[in-house]
């Protein structure tokens, strides 16, 4: 990790990856809409334990806008769930039901090889 100085991907320090997307051009601070559809349609991670998605909500502009910038809050900045811990709940909840239990970390994946 970290090969190139240029692509800070790795926070040595921290020992953290700084972006739930990050490549050869290094991390992302905000998602590209198709990552955001993506990740929420397929239950990978949803916008935190009180917040229901729309329905539809890809095609109506406001509510996409909505739904991307509370997409960056939670997963890319770690705004959301449990507060200062950047973790969301994974698996889209709707009606006010959350359809998978185990947590998904948004922003801060801690790599502890020592455990």
């Amino acid at each position: 990790m970290n090969e190139d100085p240029q692509v800070p991907n790795y926070d040595l320090v921290q020992r953290i990856i700084r972006s739930p997307f990050s490549g050869s051009k290094g991390p992302l601070s905000s998602a590209r809409f198709a990552d955001v559809r993506y990740n929420l349609e397929y239950e990978h991670t949803t916008l935190g334990p009180d917040w229901l998605l729309p329905e539809k909500w890809y095609e109506d502009e406001a509510k996409r806008q909505e739904v991307h910038r509370r997409f960056d809050s939670v997963v890319m900045q770690g705004g959301g769930g449990k507060p200062g811990n950047g973790a969301g709940q994974c698996g889209a909840q709707r009606d006010g039901q959350r359809k998978s239990p185990w947590p998904v970390v948004g922003r801060v994946l801690r790599l502890d090889r020592d455990r």
